[in-house]
């Protein structure tokens, strides 16, 4: 299933640069839902994980129909974008995707200042998106605790428990504990923050 999932989110994708693009406009609220996009069972996260394909597909497609999106869609896709930024249990790489996505979108809210009605939704969808990322600097900061006590040896009694737990898992909730990947979390987790910054 796995595969199959794979190989069609990867056709699709070529898809997205014709005009029969335009087909999904209907269908991107439901892949809003991650049941609907990614389906049942462990598959976001782990390295087989479908949540990276599967969010950066919608998210090609969303940036190919962008101008053609409802304001109210447009405010559901940086509620969900934005959800997955604050999330601790995915990859750094999923971050990088949403903060990208959402900060393409942000030039359809600023046109919303010239139109005196839509003003209101600009400074809520603004508001959401510091409130975001403040949330993510927190998350970030606790992240980076953890992973230096881990490197110095000097986990408490709750930190070492969850990091034994982590380690059972076939496939990890919170990777950035599954022992050999702490190095890998740190470096990644900077390259890809220059990233955001520098696309």
């Amino acid at each position: 299933m796995l595969i199959h999932s794979k190989e069609l989110l990867i056709a699709l994708r070529h898809v997205f640069y014709t005009d029969a693009k335009l087909g999904f406009l209907p269908h991107i609220a439901s892949l809003l839902d991650e049941r609907v996009l990614l389906g049942p069972g462990p598959l976001r996260t782990g390295p087989s994980s479908l949540a990276i394909l599967g969010y950066s597909t919608l998210a090609d497609l969303i940036h190919h129909v962008r101008n053609e999106l409802s304001t109210e869609l447009l405010l559901r896709i940086v509620r969900r974008y934005s959800e997955l930024i604050v999330d601790t249990t995915v990859t750094h790489t999923l971050h990088t995707l949403a903060c990208k996505l959402i900060i393409g979108l942000m030039e359809i809210f600023n046109q919303f200042k010239d139109k005196e009605a839509e003003k209101p939704i600009a400074c809520s969808v603004l508001s959401t998106l510091l409130e975001t990322l403040t949330q993510r600097m927190v998350a970030s900061q606790q992240i980076t605790v953890n992973i230096l006590a881990i490197r110095q040896d000097q986990m408490s009694e709750s930190l070492s428990n969850l990091v034994a737990i982590e380690k059972t898992r076939a496939i990890p909730t919170l990777a950035y504990l599954a022992g050999e990947t702490i190095a890998a979390s740190i470096h990644g987790a900077q390259d890809q923050s220059c990233d955001v910054f520098q696309s």
